[in-house]
């Protein structure tokens, strides 16, 4: 039956939660959600839900190419495609573990940006002690940039929106949106300085 788009109206349509829609699947499928919540413990086998996995083993086969496949781009280019599927979220991924592994691994040095302002004239001939600050602020900037990144990651794995329904939810959405807001804003500032 086509319904003439006039007479759609959605507030015909039946409203479910998405907890309401999994614990109908579950209630049809009881082998397959003791498979996976008792044998598993929620958790994914090889990418999919383990009652898939188990039921259509050539799946593996098939996906083993698709992963030599990205292993190859990766050993070659440095990344693979499906980094593409969501830059933002692979390199908020990426940034942190690079911007924290920097903090831990000063072997050159660190740029005259950390240096305070009145310890910058004196360049290769700030003290020792004004080093020692400078070589804080990198670490706290780095930090920062770090937890930024992490933020973003949390915004994104717990879907958190400014929702005028939830205020708990948007008191956490503003909390992760402004230390990625301080952390992007100090990456682009010191973006000359991440390097060893």
């Amino acid at each position: 039956m086509k319904i003439d788009e006039l007479e759609f109206d959605i507030n015909k349509i039946e409203k479910i939660t998405w907890k309401e829609m999994m614990a109908e699947w579950d209630k049809k499928h009881p082998v397959a959600h003791w498979v996976d919540e008792t044998l598993f413990h929620g958790k994914s086998l090889f990418h999919y839900a383990p009652h898939h996995t188990l039921t259509h083993p050539w799946i593996l086969i098939q996906d083993m190419y698709y992963w030599i496949e990205q292993a190859y781009w990766r050993v070659t280019k440095g990344w693979d495609y499906t980094a593409t599927w969501s830059i933002d979220y692979y390199l908020a991924g990426q940034i942190p573990q690079l911007v924290r592994y920097l903090k831990n691994q000063k072997h050159k040095g660190i740029s005259f940006d950390y240096l305070d302002d009145n310890a910058k004239g004196h360049g290769f001939d700030a003290t020792e002690k004004e080093w020692d600050k400078a070589s804080k602020n990198f670490d706290d900037t780095l930090e920062l940039i770090a937890q930024g990144f992490d933020a973003y990651i949390t915004i994104d794995k717990e879907m958190l929106w400014n929702d005028p329904k939830n205020k708990a939810r948007t008191k956490r959405y503003k909390e992760m949106k402004s230390k990625f807001d301080k952390g992007m804003e100090l990456f682009v500032k010191y973006f000359h300085t991440l390097g060893d």
